[in-house]
């Protein structure tokens, strides 16, 4: 009886073995692949150029707010009830400005991922589509959702090649 336990046991042991030997598993993070592009690349540039005179703005801004409330804090003792009054306004009013052009600039980041992600879409479809079917994999999972993979069931740098492939 023990050794039928055991036989049967070992069975399924190399039965399970076979099953998952058949099983093609892969893993993928489909946002690192898209953005290592060089398209994804080729748009950052831009955006950094596009966005960077307002970022000096920003920085611009900030630093004279923080000299206003240097000035503020050294002379406050020494000056008038109308000139402290007036200086309080002016750090309000770049503070305004500054909160201001900060929101404008997160929308207009926002509108920028927003069309990366329209553009390269269909295109990290297409890249994973021809993966699969040239492949055949069973299982695709997004690299977040494995704890530990080893590196060669990783696809992250084949999509990214697939994508910049395409034109």
């Amino acid at each position: 009886m023990k050794i039928c336990k055991t036989l049967a046991a070992l069975m399924l042991m190399t039965l399970s073995a076979s099953v998952l030997a058949e099983v093609r598993i892969a893993v993928v993070d489909i946002n690192a692949a898209a953005m290592r592009s060089d398209e994804a690349r080729l748009r950052g540039e831009k955006l950094k150029t596009t966005f960077g005179q307002d970022e000096a703005e920003l920085i611009a801004l900030r630093n004279s707010i923080q000299k206003l409330e240097e000035k503020r804090q050294k002379d406050a003792a020494v000056m008038g009830a109308e000139e402290l009054r007036k200086l309080e306004q002016e750090i309000n009013d770049k503070k305004l400005e500054m909160n201001f052009k900060g929101q404008k600039l997160q929308q207009k980041g926002k509108e920028a991922n927003q069309e990366l992600q329209q553009v390269m879409g269909p295109k990290v479809e297409k890249a994973m589509k021809s993966i699969i079917d040239e492949k055949k994999y069973d299982v695709i999972l997004r690299r977040e959702a494995a704890i530990w993979i080893d590196d060669k069931y990783d696809l992250t740098a084949e999509l990214t090649k697939r994508i910049n492939a395409q034109k």
